[in-house]
């Protein structure tokens, strides 16, 4: 409000100079306030509404947090699911990904959720081996098992001197050893469920040399493997 206001103080008294205010017989009367003394009320009103609209804009702030937070832990969810709707990678074991990443070996993942890796071993062949995701657990220990195929026989029952050559060489072996499974032999690497690369990567080394070496000694040169 601009302009200038006088305030008033009601008293009592007349107008005798002699009464000095102090007559009863006479009215009251409305006497100028100084305005240095007047009572200081407008001042007090804009700290308030400040005061109101601060909190309503903190109020508008913490709603619009909420809202965001909930609506972040709602979406979330339906966005995982989504993701996974779109793919169609079987359920595998992370760690051994990392791994073969770290190692520099390229792979796939197959139906069973297995690691799927081919090595080069020279002179024009190959070597399949797999990197299972499922572990095996004893006590304290948690064991992964790296199997490559070295041979096949035509029935269930291998023959005597192929079943001697597998034990023999299982025994000059200083890590893993051949198994049956069916009508294969499989030559199985069991290590540690965390190694880390340069381990993963050496024991695939010694499973796809000591199957492809079985598999040339026992075929000749067939590479089915």
């Amino acid at each position: 409000m601009k302009g200038n206001f006088s305030y008033f103080l009601s008293i009592g008294g007349c107008d005798s100079p002699e009464c000095l205010g102090t007559c009863p017989r006479r009215p009251r009367r409305s006497l100028p306030f100084p305005k240095s003394q007047g009572l200081r009320i407008a001042p007090v009103l804009p700290g308030l509404f400040e005061a109101t609209i601060h909190n309503k804009k903190e109020t508008h702030v913490r709603k619009q947090t909420v809202i965001a937070i909930f609506a972040l832990m709602v979406m979330l969810p339906i966005s995982n699911a989504l993701a996974q709707l779109g793919d169609d990678t079987p359920e595998h074991d992370a760690r051994v990904g990392k791994a073969l990443k770290e190692a520099g070996v390229k792979y796939s993942i197959d139906e069973d959720g297995d690691y799927k890796v081919i090595f080069d071993t020279g002179d024009g062949r190959t070597q399949l081996a797999y990197v299972r995701s499922a572990t095996n657990e004893y006590r304290n220990f948690e064991v992964r098992e790296i199997w490559s195929f070295g041979y096949r026989a035509d029935g269930d029952d291998f023959p005597a001197l192929v079943a001697n050559t597998l034990l023999e060489d299982t025994f000059s072996k200083k890590l893993g050893a051949w198994t049956k499974s069916g009508s294969s032999a499989i030559f199985v690497v069991r290590i540690s469920a965390n190694a880390d690369a340069e381990s993963l990567f050496s024991a695939l080394n010694l499973a796809v040399t000591s199957a492809d070496e079985m598999e040339e000694k026992l075929t000749g040169d067939k590479d089915q493997f």
